[in-house]
C-alpha cells in the first residue's frame, strides 16, 4: 500500500484514515490488549484487500475502548501551523508525540468513530485511500 493512506469498508460504510494515523491506532490498540488476528500487524498496512473479520473488529475496538479513559478530550498537543496539512502533521511527528497526545482533541472524536465502526459488526476490508 502506498504512503497515501487506507481505507476501510465495512457494512457501517467508508472510514479513510492517513496511513501514519492508521498505523498509530493499530499500535494504541497493541498497547491495550489487541492482537491482530490476521499473519502480522504489516498486513493491516501493507496488503491491499485485506479481510479484517468482525472477530478481530471488535477485539480491535475493545482495546481501543480501553484506551480512551487515557487519551484527554482536549487537544493536548499543539497543532502545527501549516497550509500544507501534510507538512503540519510530519512537524508534530518530529515532535515525539505520544499515541495518547496523537489521539487527543478531534482526533479523539475519529478514534470513537472508528471504534463505533468496528462495533456494527460484521467484517470489513482495508484497501488503499
Amino acid at each position: 500500500m502506498q504512503s497515501g493512506g487506507v481505507r476501510l469498508r465495512g457494512r457501517w460504510g467508508v472510514m479513510v484514515f492517513n496511513l501514519q494515523t492508521w498505523q498509530r491506532m493499530l499500535n494504541l490498540a497493541r498497547n491495550y490488549g489487541w492482537q491482530p488476528g490476521i499473519n502480522n500487524l504489516e498486513d493491516y498496512c501493507f496488503r491491499p484487500g485485506q479481510i479484517v473479520r468482525e472477530a478481530d473488529g471488535l477485539a480491535l475496538a475493545a482495546a481501543l475502548e480501553r484506551a480512551l479513559p487515557d487519551i484527554p478530550g482536549h487537544q493536548a498537543v499543539a497543532v502545527a501551523s501549516s497550509t500544507n496539512p501534510a507538512i503540519a502533521q510530519l512537524r508534530q511527528i518530529s515532535r515525539g508525540i505520544s499515541l495518547l497526545e496523537w489521539f487527543s482533541g478531534e482526533a479523539r472524536q475519529n478514534l470513537e468513530g472508528f471504534i463505533r465502526f468496528c462495533r456494527v459488526g460484521g467484517d470489513f476490508e482495508i484497501s488503499q485511500g
